[in-house]
């Protein structure tokens, strides 16, 4: 079973996402919707 971090925090985004779309529309997706930044090195929902 995976145990996340102390204060690790974790965001679903609820609804419908089309995955076929590129690394540049679902990074739009978080920066928009999340307003997260997803090339941010902490976050690494699409970082390496």
């Amino acid at each position: 079973m995976w145990a996340p971090a102390p204060g690790l925090k974790v965001y679903l985004a609820m609804g419908e996402t089309d995955m076929r779309k590129s690394v540049n529309g679902l990074s739009l997706i978080v920066s928009e919707v999340l307003e997260q930044d997803p090339f941010n090195r902490k976050n690494p929902l699409l970082g390496p």
